[in-house]
């Protein structure tokens, strides 16, 4: 982390010379081992290493978006289940705001899809703390059966019908973002 991190001021801002002004990143979603302790320092870790990445984004007008991960196939069993919804990102890290200014959301159709969370969950969101938006689908043929979704098995929004790519952007206009969406099959 440390290394990279000192790495991280040369490539934003090479990133900020091309206009690129957001980015994000995963919040895994279970710790990295099932200690009784492991979740506080879960937290612990990704309150502390967000609020230093975004710090140095931040210099160079950069936002970056916390990412729930909703499939249930990332999950290993190794550790405690920690972060799966995009409800539970600030109930867990705290105020989205303390981890730093340019801290806010990536929100993803296809995630909340297969942690069973609705669309209409994006509500609870301010416009200007969504700093991007994925969407897709499960492909063609795809089974619908949550449990067994992977992040890796993507299709084209519409291709399957099973995320509801419609609803969700409607969602997004309802709270009036008015950021960018990329397709992400």
């Amino acid at each position: 982390f440390e290394s990279d991190l000192a790495a991280l001021p040369e490539h934003a801002e090479s990133a900020a010379e091309l206009g690129l002004t957001r980015t994000g990143t995963w919040v895994m979603p279970e710790t990295e081992d099932s200690a009784p302790d492991a979740e506080r320092r879960a937290i612990e870790l990704h309150q502390e290493r967000i609020a230093r990445i975004a710090a140095v984004l931040g210099r160079f007008g950069i936002r970056l978006g916390l990412e729930a991960i909703g499939s249930v196939t990332f999950l290993t069993g190794r550790g405690r289940p920690f972060l799966r919804r995009l409800d539970r990102i600030e109930a867990t890290l705290g105020p989205i705001e303390e981890l730093g200014p340019n801290v806010g959301f990536l929100v993803d159709a296809f995630h909340l899809h297969a942690a069973e969370e609705p669309n209409e969950s994006i509500r609870s969101l301010r416009p200007e703390r969504i700093v991007w938006v994925h969407v897709a689908d499960l492909p063609r043929g795809a089974t619908s059966d949550r449990s067994v979704i992977r992040d890796d098995d993507r299709g084209l929004p519409g291709e399957n019908g099973a995320v509801d790519c419609r609803g969700f952007l409607s969602e997004l206009a309802r709270v009036g973002y008015e950021g960018p969406v990329t397709v992400e099959p």
